[in-house]
């Protein structure tokens, strides 16, 4: 008897057809277990019925393997398999390495890179309109495989809102799943973005966020300072932010002296984001719009918040009639009526109010209260001549100059330009000042704008109306 060892079936090489079928079996089971493992990070195989799908094709995989493990050692040898493997595998390769668009401008947005495995998951996600992921009567995740997502992403999945006077809505992108345009600038824009899960968490949002206007992170004591609002339902962190912005996804380019007004919350399957974004003033003005969106963005099926969105509006309403026919304002025993195009600045020591003019940088009016005659009339007349160079003028010369209605006096118009020189700033050429001042009571009251000559000249009638509108209440 011979004791000899089998010999392995490997003598007869493998024929091209053979090794084709080898490497298409073997690139098939890779990709279903690719679909498998995407399904598996979206959390589906929460029951026994949820590893059937798996438990299948891995069983036919080992049986199939089992059964003809001659001919799949004998081809797997062959030099012909590796060939064509090596050729499968480089064409994955290349393919991947084709630039991905939607990567490009997630990277230009600051989006974090996504580890491998959620590159699907995200597409399945970003696939289904958000108002299909969420019950709203019951906070839980819908599961759905690509086949239902593909049939929701089909179906109207378009949000529910209030559009704000003079805005415009624009095609929703993959991105985008509301994309409007801001009136006043085509680089001002707001829209609603969604990413899975906690999408790197809020904290190093709102610093993407804070980097994308060129500003430094902040940490999570600061985070829990910022204001909280409502977006779509559920509490959210909203952002402020001024610097310049690096164009974000829209491509505008860099917006020097830009403002960020954005919102962030949570939802149980993705996180949402409603920013706005364009030129510091346009967005200032624009302001009472997000409130708007922001209050009255819902889902398909959400209830409305109707009396927060009536309130909205109204702001809304009464932001864009103080636009066109000046809004009433008043402080400390003080009312006016703010002109048309100016906007209330911050607060500044010293000064009863601060209003600069829309979209002219560099330039403000403000009013200053100060007791007694605090110098009296000549003595600041020249002071303001002073600043940007003028020569003095004398009481005769004072009583003179052009006259308006400033609380119930006649009141001198000061008018001079040249190289202004302020208490805290470095001279600059090419300023104007133009002011008035009068007496109230035991009170003087000094009305005085400061900038380039031209937005000066350009407001005069704009702060003499002013000036009339002042009144003690």
């Amino acid at each position: 008897m011979t004791n000899a060892s089998p010999e392995l079936p490997v003598a007869q090489p493998a024929s091209w057809r053979e090794a084709g079928a080898l490497v298409v079996a073997l690139v098939a089971f890779v990709c279903i277990s690719d679909v498998q493992g995407v399904l598996w990070h979206r959390s589906e195989y929460r029951s026994a019925a949820h590893w059937v799908l798996p438990g299948v094709s891995y069983a036919f995989a080992a049986g199939l393997a089992l059964w003809r493990w001659d001919w799949v050692v004998r081809v797997a040898l062959s030099g012909r398999f590796v060939l064509l493997l090596a050729g499968a595998i480089a064409a994955i390769w290349a393919a991947s390495a084709v630039p991905d668009a939607r990567a490009t401008a997630e990277r230009r947005e600051g989006v974090p890179v996504l580890r491998a495995g959620e590159r699907e998951r995200r597409t399945l996600v970003e696939r289904t309109p958000v108002a299909a992921m969420v019950d709203w009567q019951t906070p839980q995740i819908s599961h759905m495989d690509a086949r239902q997502a593909q049939q929701a992403a089909s179906q109207d999945s378009s949000f529910v809102h209030e559009l704000p006077t003079g805005w415009t809505r624009m095609a929703p992108s993959a991105m985008r799943l509301v994309n409007l345009r801001v009136a006043g600038d085509p680089r001002a824009e707001c829209y609603l973005t969604s990413l899975p899960g906690a999408a790197g968490g809020l904290l190093d949002n709102v610093n993407r966020w804070r980097s994308q206007m060129g500003l430094g992170p902040i940490d999570s004591a600061a985070l829990a300072k910022l204001p909280r609002t409502k977006l779509l339902g559920r509490e959210a962190v909203l952002v402020e932010l001024d610097g310049t912005f690096d164009g974000g996804m829209g491509g505008t380019g860099p917006i020097p002296d830009a403002r960020m007004v954005g919102a962030i919350a949570s939802l149980p399957a993705v996180t949402v984001f409603l920013k706005m974004t364009g030129p510091r003033d346009v967005v200032e003005r624009e302001r009472a719009g997000f409130d708007l969106l922001l209050s009255t963005l819902r889902m398909p099926g959400m209830p409305a918040d109707s009396g927060s969105a009536e309130t909205t509006r109204a702001k809304a309403d009464r932001k864009g009639e103080a636009a066109s026919a000046g809004a009433r304002g008043g402080a400390q025993g003080f009312r006016w009526q703010v002109p048309d195009g100016w906007e209330k600045a911050a607060d500044r020591p010293m000064r009863l109010v601060t209003f600069t003019p829309r979209g002219a940088a560099g330039a403000e009016c403000y009013v200053t209260v100060l007791p007694g005659d605090a110098g009296g009339v000549l003595q600041n007349v020249n002071r303001w001549r002073e600043q940007v160079g003028a020569g003095p003028l004398t009481q005769a010369q004072v009583a003179a100059l052009p006259k308006v209605a400033l609380l119930g006096s006649e009141a001198p118009i000061v008018e001079a330009a040249g190289t202004f020189q302020g208490m805290n700033d470095g001279p600059r050429e090419g300023f104007a000042v133009l002011g008035t001042l009068a007496s109230a009571g035991d009170a003087m009251v000094f009305v005085k704008m400061t900038g380039p000559q031209d937005v000066v000249r350009a407001e005069r009638e704009r702060f003499l109306a002013f000036c009339r509108s002042l009144a003690v209440e």
